[in-house]
């Protein structure tokens, strides 16, 4: 019998199975195999340090990964290349889809078997409703021995199928030439732009708020890959007419910034400018979080430092909107700000403000949003926002 059955499925929130993929790459295993359906950079820059490290420790990686679709991405399948030992691509024209997504340890006694919806995406670990079912076997036993070989058929099956070749960079450049390995940072602008109409279109039908732009917990913060980078630079958001056009979303060691809104902060009021306080000591703690700003002197000698980053807002009724904003600071006051009317529309105190640095290639450098007590991760982003100010209620956090 299976030792131990586990699913860490979560109904009705995200399921972050990243968690569980990190913690058995950690464990000791002589070797790992993994089929899945689809890959890219995003999520292969979450267990890099993890491949990295269990080649170091002898540990053999081998991976098959589909093709079909247009979805794994060139970027994906050249970092990949750099970190295991054997990869395989994998394709069936007739149009069956490639789509297991099994990541299976084995170790001199016992074995890990992750099956479930998750493929080797950022979103699939961190952020997505996915099923994941952890197998702890102890492969001394026959049952547990043959449950583990019974479900490495879906590796050893496709690798041994035509319809599998083994991954070169002569191979990669091929198909990212026929269109079957994309670029990232295109397929993700197409994915928004889309999601964009459809979020208009509801709008439009006054229907948005039928599915309210809840918040979800943010991945954690991994430096991105030199493949991600190369797919962004080669592959900038084009300038269009009214189009806000960002640089990169600045290298920082961190995601996502929370903050507890103030009275100052949320709501409109005459006569004064819709600016969000931040703090002093959120901006000292996270320099390369807020970006490289242009200092500035007023008529009276006085120095000030800003810059516009374009910034995605998903507002309260559903719609989303992207404007560039002004962040600026006064070190003569010690004040640091974000202009924002749509915060201060969408905002009251007590609400939290959530502000991620966005994925490359997007053309915008933030999203932006407010989080009120009704949606259902009000809880878990108030507990990131634990940093106190002082003679405030305002509270604040990096993650």
């Amino acid at each position: 019998m299976v030792s131990l059955l586990r699913s860490v499925a979560q109904p009705w929130s995200p399921t972050r199975v990243g968690d569980e993929l990190l913690g058995a790459l950690e464990g000791p295993f002589d070797e790992l195999t993994a089929a899945v359906g689809f890959a890219n950079a995003s999520g292969v820059r979450h267990v890099a340090r993890g491949l990295r490290a269990a080649r170091d420790r002898g540990s053999r990686i081998r991976v098959v990964v589909g093709v079909d679709g247009a979805v794994t991405s060139a970027a994906g399948v050249r970092a990949l290349l750099e970190l295991v030992d054997d990869l395989w691509l994998f394709r069936h024209p007739a149009r069956p889809l490639f789509h297991p997504k099994t990541y299976l340890f084995r170790g001199a006694e016992r074995g890990i078997a992750l099956v479930g919806s998750p493929n080797l995406t950022e979103s699939a670990l961190w952020v997505n409703y996915e099923d994941l079912v952890v197998l702890e076997l102890d492969l001394h036993t026959h049952a547990d021995a043959t449950a583990f070989s019974d479900l490495r058929r879906s590796f050893d099956g496709a690798i041994g199928s035509p319809n599998a070749r083994p991954a070169d960079e002569g191979l990669i450049a091929a198909l990212e030439d026929v269109g079957l390995l994309p670029s990232e940072v295109r397929s993700r602008r197409r994915g928004r732009r889309r999601s964009e109409a459809a979020t208009r279109s509801l709008t439009t039908e006054g229907i948005a708020d039928v599915f309210p732009p809840t918040a979800t917990a943010p991945p954690p913060s991994v430096p991105l890959l030199p493949e991600e980078i190369a797919d962004a630079a080669a592959n900038p958001a084009p300038a269009r007419q009214n189009e806000i056009v960002a640089a990169m979303p600045p290298e920082s060691r961190y995601r996502v910034f929370v903050m507890r809104l103030g009275h100052r902060d949320a709501g409109s009021r005459s006569g004064f400018s819709p600016d969000v306080f931040i703090p002093l000591a959120a901006v000292d703690a996270a320099e390369r979080f807020w970006g490289d700003f242009v200092r500035h002197e007023t008529a009276a000698g006085h120095e000030y430092f800003e810059r516009y980053p374009a910034i995605e807002f998903r507002r309260a009724l559903g719609q989303t909107e992207v404007a560039s904003r002004r962040l600026y600071q006064y070190p003569r006051r010690a004040e640091f700000r974000l202009n924002s009317s749509e915060i201060h529309n969408d905002a009251e105190e007590g609400n939290l403000l959530r502000l991620e640095i966005a994925e490359p290639g997007l053309g915008i450098e933030y999203h932006a949003q407010v989080v009120k007590p009704t949606d259902p991760l009000y809880a878990e982003h108030l507990a990131i926002a634990s940093n106190p100010v002082p003679n405030s209620d305002k509270r604040w956090r990096f993650r």
